[in-house]
């Protein structure tokens, strides 16, 4: 892979429970193709074993991570030595035995300290002799994932996070099943505005990141390709907007089954509504805040439906409808966003690569369903008959709809059965004529011919619908 500045890297694309990623395997020329080839294999053979490789690096890293300067030991250390000044040393004895008991990088401790902080959520753990239940645990992101804390009903935030999941995630710790409070707060530190306009926190915070992008390197990014950075995302989290927090919830496939299930139920609760949206011209647009920014497409062409995502360009990155109804999955209430100056540019880019799917399907069956011995039969005596009407326009005119309708490749059984009778009497003439006339009216070919028209008419390429995700 080559980038816009020149750089070259390593990339493996794989599919994960059918999911695409693309992963890193390095920078050239810092890893040479033998490292890059031996990173693969490795990786191969990882995902052989039904485990995904960028999941096993990522928590590997974290691991790696919350031994050294991120664990409980450093941080309690680090908070001690700045405690401990003006305290008298009985009591900075007696609180460094304490911490002692409760800091460490093993999940044992981590646990005694959750069961002590929240010991209803945790009924396994026995709390020992002289042991007091904790009401306030200083932590860093070690105890923000995979721990039972509905005990607590507030958590504060006083770091201004890069990836503003993890603040999700850690608001999960307490906003769980089995919570016995009405209400649970999630509280964020921000610096007032003049101290922002003077410290430019925020401008420090997008360079830190990519400095550390640029420090590590590729091969090590700090964000897997499914936590890109999300710039209105990182700082909607703080605002003081209830729904902010709708830009941050995972977005997990949807089934179509769930998709129809939605649609049933608005039918029946509200069916003004179900009648309005399903009575909407087609070309309707619309947009919304979204953790995966790009353009949603639906076209159609007769029976022939067809759903894309595609990035902000017009290029489509998906047609898996779970995944891109997954995306477009919000509330009554999701404010919409204005949409691009190159919205309908876009969009018709994706048009123009349906139409042209649409046209080579057409090709294609036009060649798959050549005609039966009695409809060629037919073809060629009934227009050797029209050769011998002259000026008759009258019968002229009937000889063509006749045509018309024993070509068409959707004629019945019955119907294919009596053309290879009139081809086994080697009927001709007049009275090919009638008993083709007879047919037509017998089966009600008419309304076959219209049935056609329609399809032809509505088999025309058009957009239903399309939203930009901002």
């Amino acid at each position: 892979m080559v980038t816009p500045a020149g750089g070259k890297l390593w990339r493996w694309k794989y599919r994960f429970e059918g999911a695409e990623k693309l992963m890193p395997l390095g920078k050239y020329p810092e890893v040479p193709l033998a490292q890059a080839r031996e990173r693969h294999v490795a990786a191969r053979a990882l995902l052989a074993n039904g485990v995904d490789p960028m999941a096993k690096r990522k928590t590997e890293k974290t691991a790696k991570l919350a031994q050294t300067e991120g664990s409980f030991q450093n941080i309690a250390s680090l908070w001690m030595e700045h405690w401990k000044t003006g305290t008298s040393p009985r009591h900075v004895e007696s609180t460094q035995r304490r911490l002692e008991k409760d800091t460490g990088n093993s999940s044992k401790s981590k646990f005694r300290l959750v069961g002590r902080f929240s010991p209803k959520a945790n009924p396994d753990y026995k709390a020992q002799t002289g042991e007091d239940e904790l009401n306030t645990v200083i932590a860093t992101d070690v105890l923000s994932e995979g721990l039972d804390m509905q005990d607590c009903d507030t958590i504060i935030n006083y770091d201004l996070h890069w990836n503003p999941l993890r603040l999700i995630q850690r608001f999960g710790r307490i906003d769980r099943i089995g919570s016995t409070h009405d209400k649970v707060f999630g509280l964020n530190f921000l610096p007032e505005l003049g101290i922002e306009q003077n410290l430019g926190l925020r401008a420090c915070l997008s360079q830190r990141i990519a400095e550390i992008q640029e420090t590590v390197g590729e091969d090590s990014a700090i964000l897997d390709p499914s936590e890109q950075i999300n710039e209105e995302a990182m700082y909607a989290i703080y605002d003081d907007k209830s729904t902010s927090l709708d830009l941050f919830e995972p977005e997990e496939p949807m089934g179509l089954g769930e998709a129809e299930g939605i649609i049933r139920q608005l039918e029946a609760v509200d069916p003004a509504e179900f009648d309005r949206i399903a009575s909407l011209r087609d070309g309707i647009r619309s947009g919304m805040n979204s953790l995966s920014p790009g353009i949603f497409v639906l076209c159609q062409a007769g029976d022939f439906q067809q759903l894309f995502f595609a990035n902000p360009q017009g290029e489509i990155e998906t047609r898996d409808a779970s995944t891109i109804l997954g995306r477009l999955k919000c509330t009554p209430s999701t404010p919409s966003v204005p949409l691009p100056d190159n919205y309908n540019v876009a969009v018709m880019k994706v048009y123009q690569q349906f139409s042209e799917e649409v046209a080579h399907r057409k090709t294609t069956l036009e060649h798959s369903s050549s005609q039966t011995v009695g409809q060629r039969y037919v073809s060629q005596e009934l227009k050797a008959f029209g050769a011998t009407l002259e000026d008759d326009d009258q019968r002229l005119s009937d000889v063509a709809i006749l045509q018309r309708a024993y070509g068409s490749n959707v004629l019945s059984a019955a119907v294919q059965t009596e053309l290879r009778r009139i081809r086994n009497h080697k009927l001709t003439g007049e009275s090919l004529f009638a008993r083709l006339r007879a047919i037509y009216d017998q089966h009600r070919l008419s309304q076959l011919q219209e049935h056609i028209r329609t399809d032809r008419e509505n088999a025309i390429p058009r957009i239903v619908c399309s939203e930009f995700l901002a």
